[in-house]
């Protein structure tokens, strides 16, 4: 338990330092989303991918993972590859293995992990070149104080963005402004 809650915390800590940045950085442009929550239709205008130096294991420690990322409408759903994606390639999501998913929303924190709460990503088109990302997904996520999370039907239109390294007074001043 006391794993699950550091794998939790971390994971929460990244996405909610990571995502803030980026989401400045690219203004979004030419990105979109859409999924069914738990049955009720979700949509983003902004969806970025990016390699991320902070993504968290099973038991606390850092790697460097490829995150696509679609935030909007007070919810965010994050994918984790343990390696950038391949152009029609399809990766399981939980399950044990390197891949995961979240959903984000200000009412809680929903991970995939062991069965049943597992899903897949299919990336439809890849090209670093063009800086593009298409992918369609669904999972099932567990909720951390609540019911679980049925996510289907996901679709992502995203750029690929480069991190810049940012430091806490960076991160604190984007919500300062």
């Amino acid at each position: 338990m006391k794993r699950l809650l550091l794998v939790l915390l971390a994971g929460a800590s990244a996405l909610l330092l990571l995502a803030p940045p980026l989401l400045a950085q690219t203004g979004c442009e030419g990105t979109s989303g859409s999924a069914t929550i738990d049955e009720v239709p979700w949509t983003t205008q902004c969806v970025i991918a990016v390699t991320a130096p902070d993504c968290v294991d099973s038991v606390g420690g850092t790697y460097e993972c490829f995150e696509i990322l679609g935030t909007g409408d007070s919810q965010t759903i994050a994918i984790f590859l343990a390696e950038a994606p391949t152009q029609g390639q399809t990766y399981p999501l939980g399950g044990g293995g390197p891949n995961g998913a979240m959903l984000l929303r200000d009412t809680g924190l929903w991970f995939t992990g062991d069965d049943p709460y597992v899903g897949e990503v299919h990336i439809t088109s890849y090209s670093p070149g063009s800086s593009t990302l298409e992918c369609t997904f669904y999972f099932l996520a567990q909720g951390f104080l609540g019911p679980d999370a049925n996510i289907t039907d996901g679709t992502f239109v995203g750029r690929l963005v480069a991190v810049q390294e940012k430091t806490w007074s960076d991160v604190k001043h984007l919500y300062r402004d």
